[in-house]
């Protein structure tokens, strides 16, 4: 409580208990501290054990920490969280940090925003949520309660389980995310009926390649009111084949850049085209399809929609 311009730095930190168990916990007029470095394991046999905790109060003041180049593991059964930052905690950097959280069960978070924290940067962090166990609702970055203008930027997010994605976002506005990488996640990318944020320069990406979608897309809001499932079943890349299910997804109905792996036996491949998901293909043409390159059993090429 009340603890400001603090250093903590090149700590190795275990804790081991049941249910609770923090690693760090900076609550109440945290200001412009800065945790760098540490290792961080928390263990529990049971729920809600957390990496780095900042909690802040309706009333009080929470800016300006830096949170980087930390490794931090959590354990336990369920809601597990990596990162949290709860209630009016603002102009936070969680910069360049390793992220694994683990749960037998269910809610368990890489980084967790919530309850009105807002204007944090979230850059170029490693997050695996529940790897290799799985569960259900295992989320990368969670973004929830009126936690607005979050700037989300350089992230590779995977998670495991049922139903979990890599980006969830709850009734929360104007965050941008860029250059984000969603590497072989359960779920793309959640968000409710309240929601509506700016993404740009966005891999999709499993073992058979990825879809990029590099132009600025905005995600929520569509008509008719609704929340925006990006799932698997819309967004699929498996092998020598990838699709997006523009009718369900008429934002991400743009340009891209489709990169297919372990494309064997061809000297120039060629793109082919099934408009309708009918099961039958034609020759992509030039105006829509444009061959990049193809090297090493990769196989690359632009789209001008879907």
């Amino acid at each position: 409580t009340n603890t400001g311009n603090n250093t903590i730095t090149s700590n190795t930190i275990n804790t081991n208990g049941t249910a609770t168990n923090y690693g760090i916990y900076l609550t109440s007029n945290t200001q412009n501290n800065t945790i760098t470095g540490n290792t961080i394991n928390t263990d529990g046999t049971s729920t809600d054990n957390y990496g780095i905790y900042l909690l802040g109060t309706t009333t009080s003041l929470n800016t300006g920490n830096i949170l980087q180049h930390n490794t931090i593991r959590t354990n336990g059964t369920s809601n597990n969280t990596g990162i949290i930052l709860n209630i009016n905690v603002n102009a936070t950097t969680i910069n360049n940090n390793t992220i694994k959280t683990q749960g037998t069960t269910d809610n368990n978070h890489g980084i967790q925003i919530m309850m009105n924290s807002q204007s944090n940067t979230i850059t170029g962090n490693t997050i695996l949520a529940n790897i290799p166990k799985s569960g259900t609702n295992n989320t990368g970055i969670l973004i929830q309660n009126n936690s607005n203008k979050n700037t989300v930027t350089n992230n590779n997010i995977t998670t495991n389980g049922s139903l979990s994605y890599a980006i969830s976002i709850e009734n929360s506005n104007s965050t941008i995310f860029n250059h984000t990488l969603l590497y072989n996640p359960t779920e793309w990318i959640l968000t409710d009926a309240y929601s509506s944020n700016n993404f740009s320069n966005t891999t999709f990406h499993t073992p058979n390649g990825s879809i990029n979608i590099y132009g600025n897309i905005t995600i929520g809001n569509q008509t008719p009111k609704g929340g925006i499932n990006i799932s698997q079943k819309y967004v699929n890349i498996t092998y020598n084949f990838s699709r997006i299910n523009t009718t369900a997804l008429g934002m991400l109905n743009t340009s891209a850049t489709i990169t297919l792996q372990s494309i064997t036996g061809m000297t120039n491949p060629q793109t082919l085209v099934d408009w309708n998901d009918q099961g039958t293909a034609i020759d992509c043409p030039s105006t829509q399809c444009k061959n990049v390159s193809y090297s090493s059993n990769v196989f690359v090429f632009n789209v001008t929609s879907f």
